[in-house]
């Protein structure tokens, strides 16, 4: 993740693709699925790892304005719906 951090480049093309996403479905609202059903052996690892993503595409989301978060697929229908 440190080398990541300074990769602008990564940030902007990942948070076209959710804009691009967001357009073409016609929602403020893109789910990204992680992993197999988050059934994982290490989950403090894992959300550690989802934490640290969180954090970097919110510091380099200065003009997309996305607001990254946990949610359920339950949240997310209700909120595309």
């Amino acid at each position: 993740m440190q080398s990541l951090y300074t990769n602008a480049t990564f940030a902007a093309d990942f948070i076209q693709c959710w804009t691009d996403m967001a357009n073409a479905y016609q929602t403020d609202n893109v789910l990204v699925a992680w992993g197999y059903d988050f059934a994982y052996w290490d989950a403090i690892s894992t959300y550690g790892l989802i934490d640290d993503l969180l954090e970097f595409f919110s510091k380099h989301n200065q003009t997309a304005n996305w607001v990254f978060k946990y949610s359920t697929v339950q949240n997310y229908t209700a909120a595309v719906s």
